[in-house]
């Protein structure tokens, strides 16, 4: 809610005396008046490039990633020149250079196609349900690919550390104590198991969400 400020207070009010170098407009208003801005009931426009981490209008938060996905263009696409690359290495920071450039234009894109009216929210649960099934949805099948993947990718590095065929691997820093304290199966199996408790967990949300959803429009 905005509010204006007394007009006894205004700068340009025409009948108004001077204020003394030690008054304000604090001392002005009444004392036994709230303060309201500590109780967040007076609220002023944000400038154009903050963005709040509960609702944030959908065309900036476009244009923020517009803008770092450029930077980061920017940087990747003069690595090349500040280090010594091989013939791989320089191909590979001009793709991902011009594959973020593309990111930023598509983001660009988009931010001049969306409503000024159109607001994302931090949290899922603050959006209409059926937002919220299609976000777990989207969540659930994210984890149904990624966490498998992981778990064929660590069980490999680890059999060709176990095999002696490398010298040594890199893997998911929280699997490493998992790793040195209880051996090869359960260090495997770990993501695997965080993947299924992911998973059930997401699969209850979007039947409780597909639930409520049915008895509302009942």
């Amino acid at each position: 809610m905005r509010m204006r400020r007394p007009a006894d207070c205004s700068p340009i009010a025409a009948e108004q005396p001077k204020l003394r170098a030690d008054e304000s407009c604090q001392d002005k208003l009444p004392r036994d008046r709230p303060n309201l801005a500590m109780a967040g009931l007076l609220t002023f426009p944000r400038a154009p490039w903050k963005m709040s981490f509960d609702e944030t209008p959908l065309r900036r938060l476009r244009i923020v990633r517009a803008c770092g996905l450029l930077i980061v263009a920017l940087v990747i696409g003069m690595l090349p020149f500040a280090l010594d690359l091989d013939r791989e290495g320089i191909i590979g920071c001009y793709a991902g250079c011009g594959f973020c450039m593309l990111l930023g234009i598509l983001n660009l894109w988009l931010a001049r196609r969306a409503s000024p009216d159109e607001f994302v929210s931090e949290s899922p649960e603050r959006a209409p349900v059926p937002v919220q099934i299609r976000y777990y949805r989207r969540a659930l099948w994210i984890s149904a690919i990624t966490f498998p993947v992981m778990t064929i990718w660590v069980a490999y590095d680890l059999h060709q550390l176990e095999t002696g065929a490398a010298a040594n691997v890199q893997i998911w820093a929280p699997l490493v104590p998992i790793y040195e304290h209880f051996g090869y199966w359960p260090t495997v199996l770990s993501p695997l198991l965080l993947g299924v408790a992911c998973c059930v967990f997401l699969a209850f949300k979007i039947r409780k969400r597909a639930a409520h959803e049915t008895i509302g429009s009942a």
